[in-house]
């Protein structure tokens, strides 16, 4: 009876000592493989032991010392950013990369600024190239893919911006505020190029060869989603997304029945065995939530539109504990915004391949379908950003939470995972105070007192997005008591203040003559020994005076400054 259970539950025990080696090796190469043998040999059978041990060693390496280049990104006098295959890549100008070469070489993993630990995300500096060979194929077609999107572009005179992004995963003319619009709404997934659209590719297969066979239109569909990588390219989230699509498939075509979630567990317990940094990458464990949490429904006898309901429930439950931990943002009404929104991402991506063949017929059409995308995104903005939450979730209560829900997806009540949805009502806890983020260079603040709070940002719409909406997330609001928000590439539809003018309450920002004893300069060097006051304390980035009134945010955010004087980082 006990090796019974055991059997029953080895997929999930594979997949959950995955998940223990990867937190445990994550970094060190050599322990990695010696973790990743260990597990197969444990789980699986001497000859798929044999076959699988050898695969993962080998990807494992190349994952470790090869990047494929896809695009460049950011030219600089001395280093040049790069978009490759292991994310970005920032390399000096003398190796002059190009799209389609694959480089073996040594890689420094640097993380982003404000964030510490062996997952944290960050990009990797090229220290030493050992091998680099152009391949004339993957060159070829990024080649390809990049001329069709200037050509999109330039042939409807600007008009389309957002096909590029749902095609091709170009995002390089794709406005800031129909980004910001997709956050609002919480259909950002739509944008980025990852399982969705490898469902809704699938979905396309499957409507226009209505007339085959169930396996031979799998298998038409299998080469689509092979070809729709390098087109969307080579990003990994769709790389991955195309992966679990085409083993599932290929294991129905071969008469394989067995239960989709265990092959999912068990498709991702190896990923995280060859790629243990997985476990830091945020799209990976959302994309792996959403698809869970539907797999974990039961959708006999459900029609269309109920089931869509219930997946869209079920994907946004798994997803959310995640997202309000991580980011702070959240929307239920997304669950409705995407029935909306889908079939006309369906119609942009089916018109957008024929634009590849007939471009003089489709490109009326496809301009119509990206006015209509703008008209529907704003619309649902309108209707549902009053749902929009801008509130971050606790380490404990995020945890209750996912305990909560795999308790759940083991019972056929999977829909009652809405109840985390209740979590968006836990108050916020912040201190009084003024209180600095992590931005580099950029200029933000957010200052409380009481029940009133102020918040202030100058800076990249980047910074914004990823830096100061998670910081504002701890306070828990979106509409400020006063603000002043400046996006130097974007516009703000995000936070709101009740005052449309006036000052600051507690602190002056670029007047070092006001009266109160807080002064914030976005200026460096603003600060001389002929306009201090020892009376004041001023906030500063890299100034040449030093006093003990003065703070230098550069390297000292984040920060919290108590009025009282005490600081504390």
């Amino acid at each position: 009876m006990l090796l019974h259970k055991i059997r029953m539950y080895k997929v999930e025990g594979f997949f959950f000592v995955s998940i223990i080696s990867a937190v445990l090796t994550v970094g060190y190469l050599y322990a990695q493989i010696a973790a990743a043998l260990l597990v197969t040999a444990v789980f699986l059978s001497r000859r798929m032991f044999a076959v699988i041990g050898f695969l993962i060693i080998s990807l494992m390496l190349f994952i470790h010392f090869t990047v494929l280049v896809t695009a460049e990104k950011d030219p600089g006098k001395e280093r040049t950013t790069y978009e490759t295959t292991r994310g970005t890549v920032l390399a000096d100008n003398e190796y002059a990369l190009r799209a389609g070469e694959a480089v073996i070489g040594s890689y420094t993993k640097v993380p982003y600024r404000g964030r510490e630990g062996r997952l944290a995300p960050g990009y990797l500096v090229l220290e030493k190239v050992y091998f680099r060979t152009e391949l004339p194929l993957v060159s070829a077609i990024l080649e390809k893919r990049k001329e069709l999107s200037e050509k999109m572009y330039a042939e409807s005179a600007g008009r389309l911006r957002i096909i590029q992004a749902l095609l091709l995963g170009d995002r390089s003319h794709l406005e800031g505020r129909v980004q910001d619009v997709y956050l609002l709404t919480g259909l950002s997934h739509l944008l980025a190029v990852s399982g969705t659209h490898v469902g809704v590719i699938t979905l396309i297969c499957f409507t226009l060869l209505f007339f085959l066979p169930l396996k031979l239109r799998m298998f038409v569909s299998c080469f689509a989603l092979a070809a729709f990588v390098p087109l969307a390219g080579f990003k990994v989230p769709v790389m991955r997304a195309a992966v679990t699509a085409v083993t599932a498939m290929t294991a129905w075509i071969l008469d394989c029945r067995t239960d989709f979630r265990k092959l999912l567990l068990f498709l991702w317990g190896f990923f995280l065995l060859i790629a243990p940094g997985l476990l830091g990458n945020i799209s990976f464990l959302l994309s792996f939530a959403a698809v869970y949490g539907i797999t974990s429904l039961r959708f006999k006898g459900l029609s269309w539109f109920e089931g869509t309901i219930k997946a869209g429930i079920a994907a946004t439950a798994f997803t959310m504990p995640l997202s309000m931990y991580v980011f702070g943002t959240f929307n239920p009404a997304s669950i409705f915004s995407t029935i909306i929104m889908v079939p006309v991402v369906y119609l942009q991506l089916i018109t957008g391949f024929l634009y590849m063949l007939f471009p003089s017929l489709t490109l009326e059409p496809l301009v119509m379908l990206e006015k209509l995308n703008i008209y529907a995104s704003d619309l649902m903005a309108s209707l549902t950003g009053v749902f929009f939450v801008l509130k971050a979730m606790s380490l404990h209560i995020f945890i209750l939470l996912m305990l909560f829900l795999a308790v759940i997806s083991r019972t056929k009540y999977v829909l009652v995972s809405a109840a985390v949805f209740l979590a968006v009502f836990i108050p916020s806890k912040a201190e009084d105070g003024l209180h600095f983020p992590e931005l580099g260079r950029y200029r933000a603040f957010i200052y409380k007192e009481g029940d009133r709070i102020e918040a202030f940002y100058s800076g990249m719409r980047s910074n914004y997005l990823y830096s100061f909406i998670p910081f504002a997330a701890k306070f828990g609001v979106r509409n400020f008591d006063y603000a002043k928000i400046e996006i130097y590439d974007s516009e703000n539809i995000i936070f709101t203040s009740a005052e449309t003018s006036g000052d600051f309450s507690g602190i002056c920002v670029n007047n070092p003559e006001c009266l109160k004893p807080l002064i914030y300069m976005t200026r460096s060097n603003t600060i001389t020994k002929s306009n201090i006051n020892t009376e004041k304390t001023y906030f500063l980035y890299k100034n040449r005076l030093k006093a003990d009134n003065i703070v230098e945010l550069y390297n000292s955010a984040p920060l919290h400054y108590r009025p009282e004087g005490r600081t504390e980082e």
